[in-house]
């Protein structure tokens, strides 16, 4: 028996569409276009307000606490307990993670950071069967320490830890390999230095495309994303020696179990 196709013919596992105009919209005409979308927000109204257009089957919402947003203290008392409470009903959380670059956030907000997101993996691993969408700009390791000393990395528990758009060294992507980390990456990533010697470390089936679009409230159509997620799956075939056409496909079917999983 011949193994069966995946239902969309892309998937961007890493994404924010609530920032765009008319959500309920995009998603429709990504329908038809046969792309899926893994939706991250950024803070628990968002999550909350996302709620009225995110039914379609194409997208699975996430439950956010985007590092940024801890660290400006954008995020209300209310709106961490909201989180908090909703992370047991939740199948995928994200975006959260940690940023420890200066060019991001104010570095003093190290210890707040880390205090949010180990809270939200210990809540998330208590339940477990979550798929988690991570940031981890200069704290890999420290993403790492908290992902295993809470028990996200424990097979039994049956998480799927993604880290959107990976930028720490081949020591710490060795680490996070052997972890079973997935890694979603975009056309910018693929462009990378580090990009050559990376895509083929990183094991095929653990590989996913993402766009990381749009940037905050910025007006980019479904073919922006439909263009960009073609451009990395080229970049990534020329990495394995393969056509486009295979790699999208490879791609695709490793993302649609984690896609469902996170509609669970």
């Amino acid at each position: 028996m011949e193994p069966s196709l995946p239902p969309f013919r892309l998937y961007d596992m890493h994404c924010h569409i609530d920032f765009q105009e008319d959500p309920a919209a995009f998603l429709a005409e990504g329908a038809e276009r046969s792309l899926a979308f893994l939706s991250c927000t950024v803070e628990p109204d968002g999550y909350a307000q996302a709620q009225s257009w995110a039914k379609g089957s194409n997208v699975a919402l996430g439950l956010g606490a985007h590092p940024w947003w801890v660290a400006e203290d954008r995020i209300s008392r209310e709106g961490y307990e909201r989180l908090c409470e909703e992370i047991a009903e939740a199948p995928f959380i994200g975006e959260i993670g940690i940023d420890l670059s200066p060019k991001h956030v104010d570095l003093a907000t190290k210890d707040h950071q880390i205090e949010v997101f180990r809270a939200i993996c210990i809540r998330a691993a208590d339940t477990g069967g979550k798929v988690l969408s991570i940031h981890s700009v200069k704290s890999a390791d420290i993403v790492l320490d908290i992902l295993e000393e809470t028990g996200c990395l424990d097979p039994a528990k049956d998480m799927a830890c993604i880290l959107h758009w990976f930028s720490g060294s081949t020591p710490e992507l060795w680490r996070a390999i052997h972890a079973g980390c997935y890694f979603s990456v975009g056309e910018p990533f693929c462009r990378t230095r580090h990009a050559k010697e990376y895509l083929k470390l990183i094991p095929k089936d653990h590989l996913l495309l993402e766009t990381d679009y749009p940037p905050e409230h910025a007006g980019f159509a479904v073919a922006d994303y439909e263009r960009a997620l073609r451009s990395a799956a080229t970049l990534i075939a020329a990495s394995w020696h393969t056509s486009p056409e295979d790699a999208a496909t490879t791609l695709a079917s490793t993302s649609a179990p984690l896609f469902m999983q996170a509609r669970a």
